[in-house]
């Protein structure tokens, strides 16, 4: 049985940037095993369904650390290594060929797509985009078909519909909502994308859902539970994934929508930490336990949970910040619209450049959404936020108002 002082359990971005910091803060060479059920080592999801989809950025230019890093820092990295029981007291992790014993253990095995329960979506041509391996087969078929249907209107989904536009292939985008991103945005934002995606040749087909994928070994249609059927070479279900918490039920853990962390990623179990998409931590800041999938959420709790295994003892104190390109389009999200009780606009929506805001009663801004507004300006929304200082709805709104000014 090998045996390590730090082990991290998933191989993804978490691990990625758990490693890069650990190392920069001195991690002894032969302490650290990475376990992961994927074949690449650790790499940035983003590109994925963006620039790596669109052939803006090749596959090596996702890696999170350099090809050498791993061993020129002592580090083992077990890929394709599918752990299938933990165990807390002798504190093991046992696959089929290996056992792996560790004194501190990071949890960082994020979360898995959800796969579409109907007739057919075995069929060839039927995607989920989670992995690299993924990416890579959807962008070699996405060259040699004409039609695609993206199942989901979310972020993955509008993603991969801009995507799959830009390349040349006709989408049609299918979602069970009245609106796109419905669970993200309110309606004025959300209109503003459906029109620009139509305008960009996207077909938009609002509450429906999908019967059965059609097809012959390969899929060749999908037929929407309305009777109406649309005709693709290719599917993508982007409807949302679920935390990959099947190791630890029943286990000392308490699992519910993820692993409950305190405010320093700690699980309960002594020197276990959790982090990423996984993690249903305590966030500092809106004083609420959370579960965040995305990347910036990854990064920094890594680093912070790298830390931790070192002896850094501090809690995760971070904005919760949403960030995507759709077409030509970039925006940034941050903080919690949830606090907020009503939403105010800086600029007009249609304009394609304006800021949203919500706030709650007593004028204090709990979340941020910026569209086609510059990166120096638009981050100090997150300062605005932090700050908790109540702003007067006549300057939130005020596009002459440099955001500096309503950050203080």
């Amino acid at each position: 049985m090998e045996r390590f002082g730090n082990v991290i359990l998933g191989g993804g971005m978490v691990a990625g940037h758990a490693a890069k910091e650990m190392v920069k803060q001195g991690l002894e060479p032969g302490s650290l095993c990475i376990i992961s059920m994927d074949e690449d080592p650790p790499y940035e999801r983003p590109p994925l369904s963006k620039g790596f989809m669109r052939g803006d950025k090749v596959a090596d230019e996702a890696f999170i650390n350099g090809p050498d890093f791993y061993n020129d820092n002592g580090i083992t990295l077990k890929l394709n290594t599918r752990i299938k029981s933990v165990d807390f007291e002798a504190r093991t992790l046992s696959s089929s060929k290996h056992t792996i014993g560790f004194d501190n253990l990071l949890i960082a095995t994020g979360a898995w797509p959800r796969e579409l329960d109907v007739s057919g979506a075995d069929l060839d041509g039927v995607h989920l985009l989670r992995t690299l391996a993924h990416a890579k087969k959807i962008h070699a078929e996405a060259e040699e078909i004409e039609r695609a249907v993206i199942v989901g209107a979310g972020f993955i989904g509008m993603e991969m519909a801009a995507s799959l536009a830009m390349l040349g292939v006709e989408c049609a985008l299918v979602y069970r909502e009245e609106r796109v991103m419905v669970n993200r945005f309110p309606d004025p934002i959300a209109r503003y994308f459906e029109d620009y995606y139509q305008e960009r040749g996207v077909r938009l087909v609002a509450q429906r859902s999908v019967a059965q994928i059609e097809g012959d070994g390969r899929v060749s249609g999908v037929a929407l539970t309305s009777g109406q059927k649309l005709s693709a070479q290719m599917v993508v279900a982007g409807i949302g994934v679920s935390p990959e918490t099947g190791l630890f039920e029943g286990g000392p853990i308490e699992v519910n929508d993820g692993l409950v962390t305190n405010e320093y990623l700690e699980t309960g179990v002594e020197k276990v930490w959790a982090a990423g998409d996984i993690a249903r931590y305590h966030d500092v800041i809106f004083d609420r336990p959370r579960r965040f999938e995305h990347e910036d959420n990854a990064h920094y709790q890594g680093l912070r949970a790298g830390r931790a295994m070192l002896g850094d003892r501090k809690p995760f104190k971070h904005l919760p910040h949403f960030y995507s390109d759709m077409f030509d389009l970039s925006w940034n999200y941050w903080g919690d619209r949830s606090a907020g009780d009503r939403v105010l606009y800086r600029g007009e929506v249609e304009s394609g450049r304006f800021a949203a805001w919500w706030v709650t009663e007593d004028e204090r801004v709990t979340a941020a959404f910026t569209l086609g507004i510059p990166w120096k300006q638009a981050k100090i929304a997150a300062d605005i936020i932090k700050g908790q200082t109540p702003i007067p709805a006549d300057l939130l709104t005020d596009e002459s108002r440099d955001f500096e000014e309503l950050a203080g």
